[in-house]
């Protein structure tokens, strides 16, 4: 069963029988994930962060609580990309989900969820910094959308340190990355970590 057919009338599937369809569950999943509610990709697993992207998702169309995926919700699904809209401003936080956009970066759009980002050669204040040659410094941000869909810094901090060296005050964080840097790790859960160029964020300066 696919979701287009759902919307067009198909009998509605119960939600516990997602656990047994992987192609539905996947497609369900790719849905989400252009709600920027569920990073990509798919696996046709309807876990613990699917259920809970699919939830929140339903609750923003005023569906909590649904108990199928019927033609209602399979039809929201296929209009994944109008919920949690985005709206970048002028400024350095609007910058940088441009330029995450512009790379193929997934973006979180849910409210209360925050995006990892660090952009190597950039300071805090939006602007390239220069770096010696064995030498780093780059900006930590954590990314929220605000009102209005407006992007906005919720955190900030400035990473520096010499390479093959690790200072002190950047230890924790360089610990989560366990040697992926497209990953943080604390405990039993796992957070992207969007990688960008000072060069990419100006090039997609607004």
């Amino acid at each position: 069963m696919r979701l287009a057919q759902i919307a067009g009338n198909a009998p509605a599937v119960p939600l516990p029988r997602l656990r047994v369809d992987n192609e539905l569950v996947a497609e369900v999943q790719a849905q989400l994930a252009v709600a920027g509610l569920l990073d990509p990709p798919a696996d046709g697993q309807f876990g613990p962060v699917t259920r809970w992207a699919f939830a929140e998702f339903l609750s923003h169309w005023g569906l909590a609580g649904a108990i199928t995926l019927d033609l209602q919700v399979a039809s929201a699904l296929l209009q994944a990309d109008a919920a949690f809209p985005v709206a970048p401003g002028q400024d350095f936080a609007g910058d940088v989900v441009r330029a995450m956009r512009a790379g193929g970066h997934w973006f979180c759009r849910h409210p209360k969820a925050f995006n990892i980002v660090c952009v190597t050669g950039m300071g805090l204040d939006g602007w390239p910094n220069t770096n010696p040659a064995n030498h780093y410094r780059d900006a930590r941000l954590l990314l929220r959308v605000g009102d209005h869909g407006v992007p906005v810094i919720a955190g900030a901090w400035e990473g520096v340190g010499i390479t093959g060296r690790t200072p002190s005050g950047d230890r924790e964080f360089m610990a989560m990355l366990h040697g992926d840097a497209r990953r943080a790790v604390s405990g039993d859960y796992r957070f992207p970590v969007t990688m960008l160029s000072a060069q990419a964020v100006v090039a997609a300066r607004g």
